[in-house]
């Protein structure tokens, strides 16, 4: 379940308990006038229980989001915004349309430009958005002004385009995508995703040293200093593989320098608050199978967890499943399955454990990073580097 929270508002799920305020504002026709085409506004108490209820199952259907927004200080609906998914690409996502209603002594203090403004971030930085798209008649100024104050573009002009109280209205259709939205693009970096680890061949004796300098210089202390959050999960489908793999790594860390009892191994499971895991300094995924860390870091909400790490310049590092994760896609046979999407914040597509020599594929809407063991990706908001360690090894 997803919550978003603003400065004074709650983006929250619907609940049987909004009824009365939600029958409130859709019955009100005056003030959703310019609503009334789409079939949102209700007649009757029993018209608004259904409406409601559709609501609360809309976001259990994965077609997009329909928040209820409440206020902070007690909890009361206030109004409704959401979106949905008009397409799915292989470079993110289209939310079409995008769309709010406020109830009517609530309007002209902001709530709307607050809580959109929140709704765009979690579209951009956490529902792998690349562009939203949203419509209102020519005559609705407020709404103009808010998408303005948003950054939205006018894209269009449709004259007689919608039949309305009586008469055909025109419509103005505005769009904003990922890269024009003032916040949609932190500035982190920190992030070093390894095919195979810190030594090559899994041999304590021969170091990947550019990949183990890299990360020091990311981290900003002794290794001695540093939390370590220690991801096995990708592995946990097997648990005597997870043993020997998290034995393995666990013993590369403390031989580079990290304390033992610096250490936490953590499953996912959801039992790990926000908060719990900004104190670590370094976050650690493992190798394993990809969809089932990836499954497993949606199911309980971890991916939220990740980029907050992320975008606080904790320091991310990958092996193998935990590095695909970040891609924007591990599978590039299969570009549209939903199964075998990453994180989307390394706008690429990479294969892990590539022998030597193989070639990047060029046929692929997104460059392609065939990783060898000895190499590693050094990725930051803005683009990556391709690092490769002692290859005397080889």
């Amino acid at each position: 379940m997803v919550t978003l929270e603003s400065d004074r508002l709650i983006l929250r799920n619907y609940k049987d308990s909004d009824l009365t305020e939600y029958h409130k504002i859709l019955s009100d026709k005056e003030n959703m006038y310019y609503i009334i085409p789409f079939g949102i506004v209700t007649n009757s108490i029993e018209e608004s229980h259904e409406s409601l209820r559709n609501a609360i199952e809309y976001n259990t259907q994965q077609k997009g989001y329909r928040f209820c927004i409440a206020l902070k200080e007690n909890d009361k609906m206030i109004g409704g915004i959401g979106y949905g998914i008009a397409a799915e690409t292989p470079v993110g996502k289209i939310a079409d349309p995008m769309g709010w209603f406020l109830a009517h002594e609530h309007q002209n203090k902001g709530y709307i430009t607050e809580a959109a403004k929140k709704l765009l971030e979690y579209a951009f930085l956490q529902d792998n958005c690349v562009r939203v798209v949203t419509a209102c008649f020519k005559e609705n100024i407020p709404t103009q002004k808010v998408m303005a104050k948003l950054g939205f573009r006018k894209e269009s002009e449709k004259l007689n385009a919608m039949w309305h109280d009586g008469e055909m209205r025109d419509r103005l259709e505005y769009a904003i995508n990922r890269d024009e939205f003032n916040g949609a693009q932190p500035q982190w970096c920190n992030v070093l995703l390894t095919d195979s680890g810190f030594y090559y061949d899994n041999e304590l004796d021969k170091p990947l040293d550019l990949l183990i300098n890299r990360s020091a210089v990311m981290l900003g202390k002794p290794f001695e200093e540093a939390r370590v959050l220690f991801i096995p999960t990708a592995a946990m489908e097997n648990e005597e593989k997870a043993t020997a793999i998290t034995e393995r790594l666990k013993n590369e860390l403390i031989v580079m320098g990290f304390l033992d009892s610096n250490i936490t191994i953590h499953d996912i499971d959801g039992s790990l608050a926000e908060e719990d895991a900004l104190k670590f300094d370094v976050i650690y995924l493992t190798g394993g199978r990809t969809p089932y860390l990836a499954k497993r870091v949606r199911e309980v909400g971890f991916e939220k967890i990740i980029k907050r790490m992320i975008f606080a310049n904790k320091v991310y590092i990958g092996m193998s499943a935990g590095s695909m994760l970040l891609m924007h896609h591990f599978n590039e046979d299969d570009m549209y399955n939903p199964d075998f999407a990453g994180l989307g914040l390394v706008k690429a597509y990479a294969a892990a454990h590539c022998p030597a020599g193989t070639e990047n594929r060029i046929d692929l809407p997104l460059p392609h990073i065939a990783l060898q063991e000895n190499q590693a990706i050094e990725a930051c908001w803005n683009g990556y580097t391709l690092l490769e360690g002692n290859l005397q090894y080889e």
